[in-house]
């Protein structure tokens, strides 16, 4: 299974390189460049369009949809996966909603952009509930929640999204710090500032265009981006206090601004890549970063829970994360319903996001299948000196969902850290307070016109 999805990515990839000009400008209902994966000999199978802003998934769908059609023989699928720009698609999947024409079967809409999507009174997306209830005691419901509205599931997660710590174990050894000491985030900052003292190098990752590392500080201070009436709250006591510890972090250079703003980017990729910074707080599905991207740190990375504050009781928050929706008004919906809770949120689904995406797994049942967490085969087991499930069931209870993030003010919170509120605290050195007072009047204004 391996050789076949590795081939068929890079065969994905190579027609991504070609044709992303052109799948840019299509809509569902135009001919456009598509990948087709599953029964494509067959004229009886039920054909879905699907939208998608990364490649990566695509492989993914191969194996879930041939998984489809070995189960369902009389009832089989094909899939045209158009592979279009994340901003692009987004806003073509906004305004296909909104005239009512040109929208997709399925589509594939990431966080920060979800809660766009379920606002007012006539959301154009599918509820998923009933299609999930099969599967629904066994997945993470914190990310359930994530893409819910009014008890209603608009969209099915692609992964748990585990915010982790991944420490260079060598790069520590060398330093003479051991990570399985590391409990607290003072411990952290007693190790980090160890670390630059004797090497000059950077320790951990301060994200400036990312909010990934700051939202599990403010799950962890038990706050969040609205007041207890879920009204905007961004300048609340809580996201000070984790905003005033990510600065003292910052301060004794327990972490340093990654180039390019962020982890998750080409700049930062090359900086782990080189040893430049050693440690890593982001959410597990870094996994298939790492295993592209950062080769050179393979068998040196090792991959525990992340720091805490004292007391709290989240031991990891959601991180990223895309909800994959039926457009109600599709013509095959109910098939596609069907389809997409089953590619998501069964047991085989959860196999396929770790083995395929080095996603973790939305089942977890899968968490304590020995055969499946232990597999020697697995390219992600093969790349880290430990095993990742082992620091997933540490953490399972502690698992928590920043309600802001089902919102639709969570895209302009997050836009306003983003571009705002890092730089302005960590590049120009402004006041905690004044600044996160500036970015309450900037988002109250906003939602007031």
């Amino acid at each position: 299974m391996k050789r076949k999805l590795a081939m068929f990515l890079a065969g994905v990839m190579a027609l991504s390189a070609v044709t992303v000009g052109t799948v840019g400008t299509v809509f569902a209902d135009d001919a456009g460049d598509y990948t087709t994966i599953g029964a494509t000999d067959s004229e009886d199978a039920t054909v879905i369009e699907h939208w998608t802003f990364t490649e990566l998934f695509t492989a993914f769908y191969s194996d879930m949809v041939d998984k489809w059609n070995e189960e369902h023989p009389d009832d089989l699928i094909k899939i045209n996966v158009h592979v279009l720009p994340y901003d692009d698609m987004h806003n073509k999947l906004q305004i296909a909603l909104n005239s009512g024409t040109g929208a997709p079967d399925t589509v594939d809409i990431e966080i920060s952009k979800f809660a766009n999507f379920t606002e007012g009174d006539n959301v154009q997306l599918m509820d998923l509930s009933e299609q999930a209830a099969p599967y629904e005691k066994d997945v993470l419901q914190a990310r359930l929640d994530i893409f819910s509205k009014d008890g209603k599931l608009y969209g099915a997660p692609t992964h748990g999204g585990a915010t982790v710590a991944f420490y260079n174990t060598k790069l520590l050894s060398e330093a003479g710090i051991d990570y399985t000491t590391i409990k607290t985030w003072d411990d952290f900052k007693e190790a980090g500032s160890k670390y630059y003292e004797e090497t000059g190098k950077n320790f951990g990752n301060l994200d400036t265009s990312s909010n990934m590392l700051f939202n599990l500080l403010v799950a962890e201070m038990g706050a969040d981006y609205l007041d207890a009436d879920g009204n905007l709250a961004v300048n609340n006591e809580g996201v000070a206090k984790a905003l005033q510890l990510e600065k003292d972090l910052f301060d004794a250079h327990a972490i340093s601004i990654v180039p390019g703003g962020q982890a998750d980017a080409d700049e930062g990729y090359g900086a782990y890549n080189n040893g430049d910074f050693t440690v890593m707080i982001m959410p597990l599905w870094m996994s298939n970063r790492w295993i592209n991207y950062m080769k050179d740190c393979k068998g040196n990375i090792a991959v525990a829970p992340a720091p805490v504050v004292e007391d709290t009781k989240a031991l990891s928050v959601g991180g990223g994360g895309t909800g994959t929706a039926v457009v109600k008004t599709s013509p095959v919906a109910d098939k596609a319903a069907e389809f997409i809770a089953y590619a998501k949120l069964s047991p085989y689904a959860s196999e396929v996001q770790w083995n395929t995406l080095g996603n973790d797994p939305m089942n977890t049942t899968t968490w304590s299948d020995e055969e499946f967490t232990h597999n020697p085969d697995n390219q992600f087991l093969e790349y880290y000196n430990n095993n990742p499930f082992d620091t997933l069931n540490a953490i399972k209870d502690g698992f928590v969902l920043l309600n802001s993030q089902t919102t639709k003010y969570y895209p302009s919170i997050s836009n306003e850290f983003n571009t705002v509120v890092f730089n302005a605290v960590f590049e120009d050195g402004d006041d905690i307070q004044e600044t996160l007072d500036i970015a309450q009047d900037d988002l109250t204004n906003e939602f007031a016109e």
